[in-house]
């Protein structure tokens, strides 16, 4: 199998193809280009354009290593007329737009970004660590389009210290899976707002039964005036320094769900 068959067939390419593969001292370029006169997806909307409107100047994007070279893409991007859309860039199966890396590199950036410094993982990669620091912000907006998000039951709300000068997050927990919901600047009763509004929603606000807190006025005020809960949704005031273990077990006695009580 050739390389470029090889190539073409790991990035997915059906309207593209591998012309060429040059290998330097530093780097093995890999040259990409339309293929005949395959039909072009919009890259707002992916939908096949006929037309193309005109042919910008070559582009690059980081890929993996191949033989401990590291990879580039280089493609002359078309502009297509989307009859959607107007004249947009056309879509490209290796990389998301805007990006400069590409998807598969993306990929092992964010994973190794979970356990490692965006240091130690843009130096494993041979990047920039604003490069990480774009990858991961990606990933997870990614990862909070797509989440799943069922019914909420039970939450904790408490405060964080983020540094020195009393600069305070907050965050709010789901108690019955044990998982984090929401992190907000500040712990101002404007700021734990948004959780409720633009997170939860007044829809989902209605399966709420136990709220836990610490007695910190503004979150109290927040719950107590502000949330489109059910009637039986309990407020229980706890200490700020206790543990979740006995955060959750001080939820279940006040009424929450059946699962925190085992």
């Amino acid at each position: 199998m050739l390389v470029e068959t090889f190539l073409r067939r790991q990035l997915g390419l059906k309207a593209h193809t591998v012309t060429s593969v040059e290998e330097t001292e530093q780097y093995m370029v890999v040259h990409i280009d339309r293929l005949g006169g395959r039909l072009l997806r919009c890259g707002v909307c992916r939908q096949r354009c006929r037309k193309v409107h005109s042919v910008r100047k070559p582009r690059e994007w980081r890929d993996l290593s191949m033989r401990k070279l590291p990879l580039r893409l280089c493609y002359r991007p078309r502009r297509v007329e989307c009859p959607r859309c107007g004249v947009r860039v056309e879509d490209f199966p290796w990389a998301e737009p805007w990006a400069r890396t590409t998807s598969a590199l993306s990929n092992a950036v964010a994973v190794m970004a979970r356990d490692s410094s965006w240091q130690v993982t843009a130096r494993h990669y041979g990047l920039n660590w604003k490069s990480v620091a774009t990858i991961v912000k990606r990933a997870v907006a990614y990862g909070l389009r797509h989440r799943k998000r069922p019914p909420v039951h039970v939450i904790g709300i408490d405060e964080v210290s983020r540094r020195k000068g009393q600069v305070y997050l907050t965050v709010v927990y789901d108690l019955e899976r044990r998982v984090l919901l929401w992190v907000g600047e500040d712990r101002t009763e404007e700021a734990v707002k948004k959780f409720f509004t633009e997170q939860m929603g007044k829809r989902r606000c209605q399966t709420l039964q136990v709220v836990c807190m610490d007695m910190w006025a503004a979150y109290a005020n927040l719950v107590r005036n502000t949330r489109p809960t059910r009637r039986s949704c309990s407020i229980a005031f706890t200490s700020s320094s206790i543990s979740m273990r006995r955060w959750m077990r001080f939820a279940a006695n006040c009424g929450g769900s059946s699962l925190l009580r085992k």
